[in-house]
């Protein structure tokens, strides 16, 4: 009986351990490994879900795109671990900003993306602005 018993907790701790993994490799898979932010796979998917929820439900959604002002010449000139420490705080900047309902996103290169489900344009520009300006107002280190 507690070879059984064994048996059963051993084949538990298996399973856990395998939906651990399974759920390590779905955030690997969706999310930008240098600013932790969702990646432009996981936008394509989710922003059609919300713009399709958005159609049937008549809410409106807005988007934002960005990206960094003269980004490769800084990374030319300060170099890469200099430009990952940019792009590291504009992320910052747009999960700081973000609603918990918006999807945050680095689209690629300096290029990020904000979905907001339930934003009208007019909100979504304000909101744009005030991205702007505290994306301007981030005081960028680096050595050099």
């Amino acid at each position: 009986r507690q070879q059984v018993l064994r048996g059963v907790v051993d084949t538990l701790a298996l399973a856990l351990a395998n939906l651990r993994l399974r759920e390590t490799l779905r955030q690997q898979s969706i999310r930008d490994p240098n600013t932790g932010l969702y990646n432009r796979r996981y936008l394509e998917e989710t922003s059609g879900r919300e713009l399709r929820r958005m159609e049937r439900s008549g809410q409106p959604m807005a988007m934002i795109m960005l990206d960094v002002d003269h980004f490769k010449q800084f990374n030319d000139t300060f170099g890469h671990e200099a430009g990952d420490l940019v792009l590291k705080q504009v992320a910052a900047t747009l999960i700081e900003h973000a609603r918990d309902s918006d999807v945050v996103s680095r689209y690629g290169g300096e290029e990020f993306a904000l979905v907001m489900p339930g934003c009208s344009l007019e909100e979504g520009a304000e909101r744009a602005e005030t991205l702007r300006q505290a994306i301007k107002n981030l005081h960028l280190a680096h050595r050099g």
